[in-house]
């Protein structure tokens, strides 16, 4: 359960930071146009953006931990093996030269591994069941909100089409990025990602048919 909770707790932390730092840039931003604002599209596009930097904060961006000897020490681990510490006197950079680059282009290799192919001895089993189970499922869930925010977003996302094909280049640019950064690059969180978006979309399909069912009850009543 830790183990959920810290990627949980990352993002949380990464969207709240984002919202605290484009709330006031987009408030400014519409005074200086001086544009009709529409509340619940602004909350929409606020969240949307929010959403966006928690998916990059799983995918590409380093890891923070926080420390406290004698003065707070924040760390970042980048992907590469490298890290930065930040403390209120010091800023220390820690080089690792070696970059580790992963590929799989053989679709259901790695899901095939992680149903099939023996534990991972660096693991406890509970471990490595927790771990599968949280890339399997977490890479489905992770995309699932682009599937129903998009189409929120903009009519023309309202095409399956347009939104599978923006969201298939969103992924396989994250993808790009982190062969590029240390970490692997599989086509196998491509298709999970990817059916994540479709269970999206069909959410936002069946919710509009309900709104309008249920409007249409309304006024005939």
């Amino acid at each position: 359960m830790s183990y959920i909770l810290s990627f949980v707790g990352k993002m949380t932390i990464y969207m709240l930071i984002t919202l605290a730092v484009y709330t006031p840039m987009r408030i400014i931003f519409l005074k200086i146009r001086k544009t009709n604002v529409v509340l619940w599209r602004e909350i929409l596009l606020a969240v949307f953006i929010c959403y966006i930097i928690g998916v990059f904060s799983m995918t590409v961006f380093p890891n923070v931990r926080i420390d406290y000897d004698k003065e707070l020490i924040v760390k970042l681990f980048f992907s590469t093996g490298n890290s930065v510490h930040v403390s209120k006197n010091e800023l220390s950079y820690f080089k690792n030269n070696e970059i580790y680059k992963v590929i799989n282009l053989i679709p259901f290799k790695t899901i095939s591994e992680y149903f099939f192919a023996p534990q991972n001895t660096n693991y406890a089993i509970r471990d490595w069941n927790i771990i599968k189970t949280t890339n399997l499922l977490g890479n489905f869930l992770l995309f699932l909100p682009l599937g129903f925010i998009l189409p929120l977003l903009n009519n023309r996302f309202k095409s399956f089409l347009l939104t599978l094909l923006a969201s298939s280049v969103f992924i396989i640019g994250i993808e790009v990025i982190q062969y590029f950064i240390g970490r692997a690059a599989d086509i196998d969180d491509f298709m999970i990602n990817l059916t994540g978006v479709f269970a999206g979309f069909i959410f936002f399909i069946l919710s509009s048919k309900i709104i309008k069912f249920t409007k249409r009850r309304v006024n005939n009543e």
